[in-house]
């Protein structure tokens, strides 16, 4: 039996046409999601900007590209014409991004959906200033700048 404040990850498999449980996990508390209250979630985060070594640039129309975080640890993502769902940990500064099932519309050209979509799975480290959300990417792979709906850059 596990405490109120434990979270338990159960599996499934459908066995000769029964549900059976196949493995049951007590995730540890590096795998907890955001707390309530976290500045993270209850905010529609905008990609406004991007810089890395090579390039740097601000992210025209913003309002199409949006990461929204839920104290569940789940998350969803508007890629311009595609929608995502997915789930993130955290711990301390640290941020994994895992990106589930998602729309294949084709977006039309100068879309930066596909990039948007791989960055995120790229994040590594999070941060908050002046009320922006920057996800920086594994080993050096850029910045991701992020700001609520009703900001200016």
């Amino acid at each position: 039996m596990t405490s109120p404040s434990q979270e338990v990850r159960s599996t499934y498999a459908l066995q000769e046409g029964e549900l059976v449980l196949t493995d049951r996990e007590i995730l540890a508390p590096e795998q907890s999601k955001a707390e309530a209250g976290s500045p993270l979630t209850g905010i529609a985060w905008q990609w406004v900007h991007f810089m890395d070594p090579l390039e740097e640039y601000e992210v025209s129309e913003p309002e199409n590209y949006t990461l929204e975080f839920f104290v569940d640890g789940t998350l969803h993502i508007q890629a311009d014409c595609n929608r995502a769902s997915g789930s993130y940990i955290v711990k301390d500064a640290s941020i994994t991004i895992e990106i589930g099932p998602m729309t294949l519309a084709a977006c039309p050209p100068g879309s930066r959906s596909e990039e948007f979509l791989q960055n995120l799975g790229f994040a590594a480290i999070y941060f908050l200033q002046d009320d922006h959300l920057f996800i920086d990417m594994f080993a050096d792979g850029g910045t991701m700048k992020f700001q609520t709906d009703i900001q200016s850059n």
